[in-house]
């Protein structure tokens, strides 16, 4: 059970070989966690292209409000239904990502992304809005690439060096947790 996934860069490497990527799993009960790596070939051709970069990948149930990342990637729909970490920033906020919906300054469409700064409420420097799209029947697997990519290049944008991305609530036709794990992790490298 994934609830987010952080990511935090460590710097630089002289040899490819000196850095591993890793997801830490952990259950409904926190009573314990295990350790997952990652060694899908898209993950190991996406690491063998870019061996200056050193990132730490690991998963946590930690409220949105609450955890400490420099950024935190929450996702709304083009009909602005938010996924429940947006949820639970925008009750803390006062409806703030309501209003934001609202306005027409941000409509949810697949890949659209809004950073927001200073969000009232919640202890991250940056909130960074991605848009989902139609996710009635849930979307495809192209259009979750998609996403995570615009949501990689709004973290790298925004300067953040450790960001948190709540993705999982996105519906993926034929497509699980980790799988939406592994292509967030394929797109920040």
């Amino acid at each position: 059970y994934i609830h987010c996934a952080v990511y935090r860069f460590l710097g630089k490497s002289a040899s490819k070989d000196e850095f591993q990527i890793g997801l830490i799993f952990l259950p409904k009960e926190p009573t314990y966690t295990s350790s997952l790596y990652l060694n899908s070939e898209p993950l190991k051709h996406h690491l063998s292209s870019k061996p200056e970069q050193i990132m730490q990948f690991s998963t946590t149930q930690e409220n949105a409000v609450e955890i400490s990342a420099s950024c935190i990637v929450v996702s709304i729909n083009d009909k602005g239904q938010h996924s429940s970490a947006a949820d639970s920033i925008n009750t803390v906020a006062e409806q703030y990502l309501t209003d934001i919906f609202d306005s027409g300054d941000f409509n949810g469409k697949t890949g659209e992304t809004l950073r927001l700064i200073k969000v009232p409420g919640i202890t991250s420097q940056h909130l960074i809005l991605v848009g989902s799209g139609n996710t009635t029947n849930g979307i495809t697997p192209k259009n979750f690439i998609k996403i995570a990519d615009a949501a990689a290049a709004a973290i790298q944008k925004s300067g953040a060096l450790q960001a948190a991305l709540y993705l999982q609530d996105i519906p993926v036709t034929d497509k699980d947790d980790a799988w939406k794990a592994e292509q967030a992790a394929i797109s920040l490298l």
